[in-house]
């Protein structure tokens, strides 16, 4: 958990790493975001509407997406997104820090990608990997391109190109 004296990357202000969490441009950035959430996650919401939520949320969108609610993320404007993304239900993307999400990338429900812990660091994950539910990616974690993460695991370093994280390597 963030506390009063721990900070985070704001893109907002380019060359300087870090804002204090608290800070009161942050603060309204999260506000944005929740009430852009807010729209997306409503039931009644249109796909429509829903597609153009995510274009003003994310700082990114090379091509079409599909990310289902409820999703929820900090600030959105730190997430970067490729084409032919798929997103399922629940994930929650804690952008503190830079979200890079190659082309082809499937995330199934369930998913947790931190940018922030101990220490604020981006997250990459590249083109066409698959990240299995209920898997938890922590700060700092780049996983290559074809890698497959199994479901609940927790990562915690980078997944080299092509690899297989099964169940009995979860704590990588």
């Amino acid at each position: 958990m963030l506390s009063d004296d721990q900070f985070v990357n704001s893109t907002k202000m380019p060359g300087e790493l870090v804002e204090r969490w608290f800070d009161a441009d942050l603060r309204e950035d999260r506000s944005r975001a929740r009430s852009i959430l807010r729209r997306f996650n409503a039931p009644n919401c249109s796909e429509v509407d829903r597609c153009l939520a995510l274009i003003e949320l994310f700082g990114e969108v090379r091509g079409n997406i599909v990310v289902l609610p409820e999703f929820q993320c900090h600030f959105g404007y730190n997430i970067k997104i490729g084409r032919g993304v798929f997103v399922n239900r629940n994930c929650v993307f804690l952008d503190a820090a830079e979200i890079h999400i190659g082309d082809g990338v499937q995330i199934f429900p369930e998913v947790q990608i931190n940018t922030s812990a101990d220490r604020v660091k981006p997250v990459k994950i590249g083109d066409h990997a698959i990240i299995g539910g209920g898997a938890i990616i922590m700060p700092g974690v780049t996983i290559g391109a074809d890698a497959i993460i199994a479901a609940r695991c927790i990562i915690r370093r980078d997944v080299p190109e092509g690899a297989l994280v099964n169940p009995e390597q979860c704590l990588v």
